[in-house]
């Protein structure tokens, strides 16, 4: 069986194999967010695809003739790391926007 880490910190600690680490998402940026929700939510990352291992082992209801439903299972894989190059390189875009238009309204004075 795989293991479902919850460790609420910016990165797991845990040493032996698992599947999914569920957090607070600590790290600046990282806090999960729903629409509609108003308090920050669990981030779980996923490590494996478990939709594909449900269906290879015909679990949960699926058959040797089932075809999903969509292309692909939709997943991408990605580092914390790309995500936090990503999350970074955002906020310097947001706040060079944001740096501009604070220019344009005072130039238009």
């Amino acid at each position: 069986y795989d293991k479902w880490v919850a460790q609420y910190a910016e990165k797991c600690t845990y040493t032996g194999s698992y599947g999914m680490w569920q957090h607070h998402g600590d790290a600046r940026g990282f806090v999960g967010h729903v629409d509609g929700i108003s308090v920050p939510v669990d981030i779980n990352a996923c490590y494996r695809d478990y939709p594909e291992i449900i269906k290879a082992n015909l679990l949960n209801g699926w058959t040797r003739g089932d075809k999903p439903d969509t292309p692909g299972n939709g997943m991408i894989p990605i580092r914390a790391s790309e995500l936090t190059s990503l999350r970074d390189s955002l906020t310097a875009a947001l706040d060079s926007v944001k740096r501009m238009l604070g220019e344009l309204g005072h130039g238009a004075a």
